[in-house]
């Protein structure tokens, strides 16, 4: 790579200048630090799992909508971001409390549990050890970006809700390994066109990670700030868990898991269920369309529920049928899977033919909903539970319903 200009230089990355117009380029490098900088190591390869971290992590964000100055990954050290002027906080999301939460609250108990996850904010001032701040203190000692502009309580609240979506989105993409998430650091900026979004990174350095939540098999930085002393074997390691980490953050942005199948009475029904596939394809969600009569080709339709049983993935149903719509009732009665009915009403018959879908014979239990867009989102949710990144794709979409 040609060398370009350093813009800015921090204890764990570089800044640099890029060809590309608006863009940066931010290098990871091998140190690793801790009490301010006051103790600090180089560890051989930290700046290349760094790097790898981050590009997973916000490539999985990416996909899930968050909106962020990463592009892409360059090369093993190096990734390609929008340039931002950065805020100078640190917002950070606990699930437990841990660390400094303790110290400065000493009368609550370890572990204990914050739901919803608490949110703080930290000034970046090494001089200062990074204190704790409320959103008023920031306004009051007139904190602005590093460019000069004022950030006022809409910002902070912005930053802090999306702190929080963020937590939640890669707490329930490390739970899918069984890796407790405990708390969470992100930093925000605004890019060129000032919207605020998210920046700087998000590696191993970034948060509290404890497999099957166990404290004594964390993965994350706190193992080089309770080493008593930095010999080789115990930087070794270090690097190990750093290796680990980013090959598991690989797994984050994997396709959505599950499938929905479709199931239409006749080939009449098409139009209807239009807002239902949109929705599906925006989700990212693999789904089929089978025309199958319950009553004129029930085998057909005995068929097409064996074969998506015998998938080995997630498989939720969405029945839309019109005049007697037992389409539904009877896939359910005939799966363990969920199954979604969706009639096809018309004036017609006055829309009382939905009976065929609420009066269910005993033992059955498939959930009717009218609007097919919704039973789409009512099907993404169940699907939701098995995949982590349709998890933060709907999280996300229920973010920018509650700001618009």
């Amino acid at each position: 790579m040609p060398t370009k200009e350093m813009l800015a230089e921090g204890k764990t990355k570089i800044i640099l200048s890029s060809d590309e117009p608006g863009c940066v380029l931010v290098q990871s490098k091998d140190s690793i630090t801790a009490g301010d900088g006051a103790k600090r190591d180089e560890i051989v390869n930290k700046g290349v799992h760094a790097n790898l971290t981050t590009s997973h992590v916000f490539s999985f964000l990416n996909r899930c909508g968050i909106e962020s100055h990463f592009i892409k990954m360059l090369d093993d050290r190096t990734f390609l971001a929008k340039q931002c002027d950065m805020i100078p906080l640190e917002v950070v999301a606990r699930r437990m409390a841990f660390g400094s939460y303790l110290k400065r609250h000493p009368g609550t108990p370890d572990k204990w549990r914050f739901n919803p996850p608490l949110v703080e904010i930290f000034l970046k001032d090494d001089a200062r050890h990074d204190p704790f701040m409320e959103p008023f203190t920031v306004l009051h000692e007139k904190i602005t970006s590093r460019n000069g502009k004022p950030l006022s309580m809409e910002y902070l609240e912005k930053m802090q809700k999306q702190c929080r979506l963020i937590f939640e989105i890669l707490e329930k993409a490390w739970a899918d390994q069984e890796v407790a998430l405990v708390d969470l650091k992100v930093e925000f900026g605004f890019d060129l066109k000032g919207n605020l979004i998210l920046s700087d990174v998000i590696d191993n350095d970034s948060w509290r990670i404890w497999p099957h939540g166990e404290k004594s098999q964390m993965k994350d930085k706190q193992v080089y700030r309770d080493l008593p002393k930095s010999s080789l074997e115990a930087l070794q390691a270090i690097e190990a868990n750093y290796r680990e980490v980013a090959l598991m953050t690989e797994k984050f942005a994997s396709h959505v898991k599950g499938k929905v199948e479709i199931l239409l009475g006749s080939k009449s029904d098409e139009p209807f269920i239009s807002p239902m596939v949109k929705m599906l394809s925006q989700l990212e969600i693999p789904h089929d369309i089978t025309v199958s009569s319950v009553h004129k080709t029930t085998s057909k339709l005995f068929d097409k529920i064996r074969k998506s049983e015998g998938l080995g993935e997630p498989i939720v149903f969405i029945a839309a049928a019109g005049r007697s719509n037992g389409l539904g009732p009877v896939t359910e009665g005939n799966t363990a899977y969920p199954v979604i009915n969706c009639p096809v009403l018309s004036e017609r018959f006055a829309r009382e033919e939905i009976f065929s879908s609420l009066y269910l014979p005993s033992g059955l239990g498939c959930v009717t909903i009218l609007d097919p867009e919704a039973a789409a989102l009512a099907a993404a949710k169940i699907l939701a539970l098995h995949s982590p990144l349709l998890f933060g794709k709907i999280k996300v979409l229920k973010y920018r319903m509650s700001e618009s």
